[in-house]
């Protein structure tokens, strides 16, 4: 009876990394677990939060879900690599989804939409959902960016907003970079591939690394456009920004040290220093006003703290360059 449930429904692991999310794991872990799947688990990685998102995880889902918690915050790449290791040693599943916790999964088929796509294309790697807003409009889909390394520097650094979609996407859109907040892996590929390089911890641009080192090994990403999952949009980065002008400022220099890592590690030190470096300082002292508006000279507005910005911007060079020296993080 396993044999033929595994033949029509690969096994797969979803693993969920959790910080301080009291006020939503709830909500996405009971939206989970109604996916129309016979076949998955849920793991929770809890990144050592301090309020009360464990305690609550295990009142209400303590015989649904395994539960990690880890000793302190790791941070997302080894959050997830936590949990990677755990279930393809546990459970030895065809795919695992990596999911962020600001997730509402209101289409009960997601899953199963996705799956059958990756079961009937054997060169896709990684598969997405597409993303919704609350109000169920379209937010993120994901692009074609090849190897334009201006214009992939400047999504990465600005997070412009996609183009606004006339009709609703359909079917199965390949993608450069898969949308890192629900990505389901195939474990061959995680095996071959390797899991997500823990040199960019704590956060930002681990996804854009990874869908690149796919692309070497000849898989492709892809977004299955009639999964759609309603993404509450970076729940923990907003809370931490909330705390903290020093913690956002935090934030800014990660995603600069990532993005110039990414660069040297995919497109060498000449198009790093010639091509990313002025994205990244332009980047760095300036920023659009209206975030919901695309990059134009009418929305573009300076930042507050420069000095401390450019003290970060020196350092986060510096320390890209000494990460770029260590072997890549992945096993």
């Amino acid at each position: 009876m396993k044999r033929v449930l595994e033949s029509k429904y690969p096994a797969v692991s979803l693993i969920v990394l959790n910080w301080n999310g009291e006020e939503i794991i709830k909500s996405c872990l009971n939206s989970l677990l109604k996916t129309r799947y016979p076949n998955f688990n849920v793991v929770v990685v809890d990144n050592a939060s301090k309020d009360k998102s464990v305690n609550i995880i295990k009142k209400h889902f303590r015989d649904k879900v395994d539960l990690i918690v880890n000793k302190e915050n790791l941070g997302f790449p080894k959050g997830m690599n936590v949990g990677i290791r755990y279930v393809l040693k546990k459970y030895k599943p065809k795919y695992v989804g990596l999911l962020n916790n600001d997730l509402l999964f209101h289409d009960r088929l997601w899953l199963l939409k996705i799956i059958k796509e990756m079961e009937r294309d054997k060169k896709i790697g990684v598969a997405s959902p597409m993303f919704i807003f609350p109000n169920g409009k379209v937010q993120r889909v994901g692009e074609r960016l090849g190897s334009n390394l201006l214009s992939l520097m400047v999504r990465v650094l600005t997070a412009l907003p996609e183009k606004k979609y006339k009709e609703r996407p359909r079917g199965i859109k390949e993608v450069d970079v898969f949308l890192g907040a629900a990505p389901i892996f195939k474990r061959e590929v995680l095996e071959r591939v390797g899991l997500l390089d823990e040199r960019y911890s704590p956060f930002l641009c681990e996804e854009v690394e990874y869908s690149y080192r796919l692309k070497r090994y000849g898989y492709k990403s892809v977004t299955v456009c009639d999964s759609e999952v309603v993404h509450l949009i970076s729940y923990s980065m907003k809370r931490m920004a909330k705390e903290d002008v020093r913690k956002d400022l935090f934030k800014v220099y990660i995603a600069t040290r990532n993005a110039f890592l990414f660069s040297l590690d995919y497109f060498g030190i000449i198009k790093s220093l010639t091509i990313s470096l002025p994205v990244i300082i332009f980047a760095t002292f300036f920023e659009r006003r209206e975030k919901n508006k695309g990059l134009n000279f009418s929305n573009i507005g300076l930042r507050k703290n420069l000095g401390v910005r450019l003290f970060l911007l020196l350092k986060a060079i510096y320390e890209a360059f000494k990460l770029k020296r260590l072997q890549p993080q992945i096993r």
